[in-house]
């Protein structure tokens, strides 16, 4: 508040100059207390908007006229939450990713300036020790070997918080990509089939099945397709045949 004193050689009118800036958008007001012209804010600043004003002000005694230039700083007050670049984001990319490789940048901004306008990133969720996020520049990187065939997708909240602990925070959505680290694996480790002497020929034997843990398509979570083989000679030695009933399963036939 800037005050100004009347003298006792008559009564002073003092105004806002209407040129010069003198009172823009009506934020302040002059009224007479106790002997004195004071100013005084009459409507809400907001620093963001505008953080200086001039005022022009013109003091008359009806025949002397003068003029003075008060000018008012708004400092900043953490009035201001920090925006979020986005509100979700995605990445794909394989389980084998090497360790420190940068994955996306969460980002945000704040309005308010100083320690108020500082923002700090930090991660949150299941499984967000798999990963590190950069409190000061917000890229996100691997900390840890991943893989696919225990979690596939991880989902992960990024949140972006200022000086004063207000924050925004994004959802982190990161999809592993299959890469073949899996060897195919029967059913059983080991089979027994008991026939007699007499069975007949083309007679079911037994089956054996393995499967791979591993996919073709993220996408479409398509199963590797598994392909058998033999040893020819060896079984034909012994009288048994290998049939491919499908993709996933073999019969073995009395030959």
């Amino acid at each position: 508040m800037v005050s100004m004193k009347i003298g006792k050689q008559g009564i002073l009118t003092i105004v806002f100059c209407k040129d010069g800036g003198g009172n823009p958008k009506g934020k302040f007001a002059l009224g007479l207390v106790q002997n004195e012209w004071k100013v005084y804010v009459k409507r809400p600043l907001d620093r963001e908007e505008q953080d200086i004003y001039l005022l022009n002000i013109t003091a008359t005694d009806g025949l002397f006229v003068t003029q003075t230039a008060v000018e008012v700083v708004v400092t900043d007050v953490n009035d201001n939450s920090p925006v979020c670049d986005q509100v979700t984001y995605m990445a794909v990319f394989p389980e084998d990713i090497p360790p420190n490789k940068v994955i996306l940048k969460f980002g945000a901004k704040d309005a308010d300036i100083g320690s108020s306008g500082e923002i700090r990133y930090s991660l949150y969720g299941p499984g967000n020790s798999k990963f590190f996020l950069d409190p000061e520049t917000g890229e996100l990187k691997t900390s840890a070997p991943l893989d696919r065939e225990k979690i596939p997708v991880y989902n992960l909240i990024a949140r972006a918080t200022d000086g004063g602990g207000r924050f925004c925070q994004s959802e982190l959505r990161l999809i592993l990509e299959d890469v073949n680290d899996n060897p195919p694996a029967f059913s059983s480790d080991h089979y027994t089939a008991c026939i007699y002497e007499n069975t007949a020929t083309k007679a079911l034997l037994t089956r054996v099945q393995a499967n791979d843990p591993d996919v073709v398509s993220v996408a479409f979570l398509t199963e590797t397709k598994v392909i058998y083989k033999t040893l020819t000679s060896a079984y034909q030695s012994l009288g048994v045949n290998v049939k491919l009933v499908n993709a996933d399963v073999v019969h073995m036939l009395i030959s």
